[in-house]
């Protein structure tokens, strides 16, 4: 969500006119994130985020809306995007070549501890099983948008080139080359995930969490990688030592098994294959958005892939067996 293209406060009402809240009064544009441009805007109505994507389909977005509407009418704490009146109903506007998108402003603050809590760690785990409940039953589906061979690709890409000419990131590439392999997902139970509940996708209120965000990699891929994903943010400690640094993915884990029962507990093998599928990915992916971003540093805040990388190095040292014995520590 990087300031790609600067909007106006007029420009943004014009477009804004179908959804009926009134002439934008402020526009603020927030550069963190990657892939669209969002602004925080105070209308007549309230405030608002408008998010621009020139990326995503027609079909993506009403899917991810649908999505959300569903997942609100079974209590989950997410914000659906406001639709166009009429027949058509659409969740979102045309924008020059983009899509642009009206969300309610959500009242919350991301994490910010470099380890949150074990409360907070196990709130997110029981959202998540709850999460994939709701979904189980659903309708809706949408191909994995970043499975395996789109993965594939960015790193045969990088590998092509040598890392692009970055000393640092060639010398990682054998690492990644492992990491997708040891990340095989073939053969795993799949429904509708988040993919990317990252602290930046969770607002806050206290240790309840006041909405998680951000859907736009929603789509069927394994249960286990929904888990994976945020144990690379949520449970990662740097400071543990080597085989140990996933020790505080137990209360997660132990969230998500209460909320899901009485479903089988997620499959210890699964989730460590899951786990060195989504460091690779996520590691790639930071190199692509992040590392490799021509945008100035005013317009985009940076993350930095090497911290991916060490969750990369970790995950490989696992395997089922072993990440079973340290997801169950209690801290």
């Amino acid at each position: 969500m990087a300031v790609r293209i600067r909007l106006s406060a007029d420009e943004l009402s014009g477009a804004l006119a179908p959804f009926g809240v009134g002439p934008v009064r402020e526009a603020i544009g927030l550069p963190e994130g990657s892939i669209n441009t969002n602004h925080r805007l105070v209308t007549q109505a309230g405030t608002f985020l408008a998010r621009l994507t020139e990326l995503r389909s027609e079909a993506d977005l009403e899917f991810e809306a649908s999505l959300l509407v569903e997942l609100r009418a079974g209590g989950l704490p997410v914000v659906a995007p406001l639709r166009t009146p009429g027949a058509a109903a659409l969740p979102f506007v045309q924008l020059g070549s983009g899509l642009l998108s009206l969300f309610p402003w959500v009242a919350g603050e991301p994490e910010r501890d470099q380890l949150p809590s074990a409360s907070r760690r196990m709130e997110l785990g029981r959202i998540l099983g709850r999460l994939h409940r709701l979904t189980r039953g659903s309708e809706l589906r949408r191909p994995n948008p970043y499975g395996p061979e789109r993965v594939r690709g960015w790193l045969t890409e990088l590998e092509a080139t040598d890392g692009r000419g970055d000393p640092d990131v060639a010398a990682a590439l054998p690492l990644l080359r492992r990491g997708l392999e040891a990340g095989d997902l073939s053969g795993l139970s799949e429904g509708v995930i988040h993919g990317d509940a990252f602290r930046d996708n969770v607002l806050w209120l206290g240790d309840r969490i006041a909405a998680l965000l951000d859907f736009e990699m929603a789509g069927d891929a394994p249960w286990e990688l929904d888990l994976a994903v945020a144990l690379l943010d949520w449970a990662f400690d740097a400071a543990a030592p080597e085989g140990q640094r996933f020790a505080p993915a137990g209360p997660l884990l132990a969230g998500y098994r209460t909320a899901r029962a009485p479903d089988p507990p997620p499959d210890p093998g699964a989730l460590a294959r899951c786990l060195a599928f989504a460091a690779t990915r996520f590691t790639l992916s930071r190199l692509r958005d992040f590392h490799f971003s021509p945008l100035p540093e005013s317009a985009l805040v940076r993350k930095d892939w090497r911290e991916m990388r060490a969750r990369l190095e970790e995950a490989l040292r696992l395997d089922g067996r072993t990440f079973e014995a340290t997801a169950r520590s209690p801290s």
